[in-house]
């Protein structure tokens, strides 16, 4: 049923190369590391775990993750930030990244055929269904980062 019956066994290991700075995301039983290549050493320093999909942006300064519950972003630093919580679901699908914009696809836990999917405007952090523009998908998180400092100024 939904996405217990899909499993987790299908992310449970991959690579995310960052070869512009160096660097690789690297999944591993569900759980991710960020690895400087040159000095071998985890940078991340916070526990990332239940990562089922991973997405690199075009500059590979950012990668963006799904731990099944929420959206979140590590930027090559190791500095971890929730995107977007939605607690209604339970399994994001990242599908793509284009144009300052994430698309993922989101499924609820007990019914695989209850998915929709959404876009998210990296820049300004509006999220809005795909397949009905009409209803926007509201995240205290997205509500928060959009009154706070952008994410983008802070380094």
């Amino acid at each position: 049923m939904g996405s217990f019956q899909r499993g987790w066994l299908d992310a449970s290991f991959f690579i995310k190369p960052l070869n512009k700075h160096e660097k690789a995301f690297v999944v591993v039983g569900g759980s991710a590391y960020l690895i400087d290549l040159n000095t071998k050493e985890q940078l991340n320093t916070i526990e990332i775990s239940e990562i089922k999909s991973a997405i690199v942006d075009e500059t590979q300064r950012y990668i963006y993750y799904s731990n099944g519950y929420d959206l979140w972003f590590i930027d090559i630093y190791g500095v971890e930030t929730c995107l977007f919580e939605y607690n209604q679901h339970e399994d994001f699908k990242l599908t793509g990244i284009s144009n300052n914009k994430l698309y993922a696809t989101c499924f609820l836990y007990t019914d695989n055929s209850k998915q929709f999917h959404i876009e998210i405007d990296l820049i300004t952090k509006r999220v809005h269904k795909l397949d009905n523009d009409k209803q926007p998908v509201e995240s205290k998180t997205t509500q928060n980062v959009i009154k706070a400092k952008p994410w983008w100024k802070l380094w």
